[in-house]
């Protein structure tokens, strides 16, 4: 017999503080919070795992800044890392992993398109590096 445990679906919401519109949720195992407010463009999510971070402590990208931002427990958004991205249309910093072993290596992936100035740029003149994952 399989057991149903309770999951929470996050949504990360960049404007406002009201209820989320549209949403419909089916099983009612399931919930919709806003559990983050006021990210400027924000891209992906990644859940830390203990030791390294606490229960529910996870990291979120910001497209535009190229910032990595950490939430939960004592962290409250808290910039771990500062990317110089190209974020001109759909570029910028785009996906996060962390990496199967993470416990033991905290190895974490980031996929975005790396500036050619050193620092973040949407200007077309200054074309980007290109493409990487880190």
């Amino acid at each position: 017999m399989t057991r149903r445990h309770p999951i929470l679906l996050a949504a990360i919401a960049t404007l406002g503080t009201g209820p989320l519109i549209g949403q419909s949720v089916i099983d009612p195992a399931l919930r919709v919070e806003i559990v983050v407010q006021g990210l400027a463009s924000p891209t992906s999510i990644a859940f830390l795992s203990p030791p390294f971070g606490a229960p529910g402590e996870f990291l979120v990208l910001q497209k535009d800044d190229g910032r990595v931002l950490r939430f939960g427990g004592a962290s409250a958004g808290t910039t771990v890392l500062d990317a110089a991205v190209h974020s001109a249309s759909e570029r910028g910093l785009l996906g996060i992993a962390t990496d199967p072993d993470f416990v033991d290596n905290r190895f974490v992936y980031l996929y975005y398109t790396e500036s050619s100035t050193g620092a973040d740029t949407s200007d077309p003149a200054s074309p980007p590096l290109g493409n990487r994952v880190y």
